[in-house]
């Protein structure tokens, strides 16, 4: 929930800013050739926005990678959040795990972003 609250106002920012320029005349055309709500919403309206949920995803993700204090409220001895892993590693002891952590997400989110963008090319080509 703590995360949850901190990365609410970058997903909210993010999504408005894609709805900001969606047309609503895409769906009233293809409500009148025939389409119905659900139908309009999967194939026209879910496309378009795609990209910009999954951009507020990964600034959640990143946000909630970020927030070491609210980890460590949060977080009981028994199950340590990822944050507070990487911290406790890194202020005890120098281990290349920590780096290699690093790493994995860094190249998580950047295959994130290559693959929407890859998609949205796509999906431009076909369109």
């Amino acid at each position: 929930i703590g995360n949850t609250i901190f990365s609410l106002p970058y997903v909210v920012i993010t999504v408005m800013a894609v709805l900001r320029n969606y047309d609503e005349r895409l769906d009233q055309a293809a409500w009148t050739l025939g389409a119905t709500r659900g139908v309009a919403f999967r194939r026209i309206t879910l496309p378009i926005l795609k990209a910009g949920m999954v951009t507020a995803f990964l600034f959640a993700f990143v946000k909630a990678m970020d927030e070491l204090a609210i980890a460590l409220f949060v977080a009981d001895a028994g199950t340590p959040l990822l944050p507070k892993q990487l911290w406790q590693e890194m202020s005890y002891k120098i281990d290349p795990s920590l780096a290699a952590v690093s790493t994995l997400i860094l190249v998580i989110v950047g295959l994130s972003i290559a693959v929407v963008q890859i998609l949205n090319s796509f999906g431009a080509k076909r369109g």
